[in-house]
């Protein structure tokens, strides 16, 4: 299986370098684990798009728009309607839910 890594390498590496800032990782893993430890799994979830989306859009914008293609900009899209319908069902199942 390792001999066919060299082949599909070029498709990994293909895509400009992201630059996440280290204290925004920090951030990232300090509230996961809080989240977890309260045993908040969906919350989990919510934060890590909300970071993803920061990072891909936001913090790399300028990487992103330069090599946006018709392909990447349908993906990117997909991308942020899914999560954003996503996080708006775990905020209202939050917000009615009755314990």
């Amino acid at each position: 299986m390792l001999t066919y890594l060299p082949r599909f390498l070029p498709i990994l590496t293909q895509g400009p370098p992201l630059v996440i800032p280290l204290w925004q990782v920090l951030l990232l893993m300090l509230i996961s684990c809080t989240a977890l430890w309260l045993e908040r799994p969906r919350l989990v979830l919510a934060f890590l798009y909300v970071f993803m989306v920061h990072w891909v859009f936001v913090e790399n914008s300028v990487v992103s728009i330069q090599a946006m293609t018709l392909h990447s900009l349908f993906i990117s899209l997909a991308f942020v309607l899914t999560g954003f319908v996503g996080v708006s069902a775990l905020v209202y199942q939050s917000l009615t839910h009755r314990s």
